[in-house]
């Protein structure tokens, strides 16, 4: 098919690429408000209750979860990216 803005051709594979890992980013984005909901919690549990060790140790783990979820978000965006300029396929 053409785009209808530059009438240039689009292969479906390259746009499929781009639809599914736009989905898989979106599933990512997700996740990482689901990790950071648990923030809240402890977070008003740390302000009422004082710190702890079950308190700061909750605040590490859903850190660690969400860091490795966002460098894997940044690399879907990037890909997203690459895959927009240079239409491999």
């Amino acid at each position: 098919g053409k785009i209808i803005t530059t009438g240039e051709e689009v292969s479906q594979y390259w746009f499929s690429m781009k639809i599914i890992l736009f989905g898989m980013t979106l599933i990512i984005g997700l996740y990482m408000r689901y990790v950071m909901t648990g923030w809240v919690i402890a977070f008003r549990q740390l302000a009422a209750e004082g710190p702890s060790d079950a308190i700061e140790t909750h605040i590490s783990n859903t850190l660690e979860r969400a860091k490795k979820a966002a460098y894997v978000y940044w690399i879907f965006i990037g890909t997203i990216a690459f895959i927009g300029v240079t239409k491999p396929f």
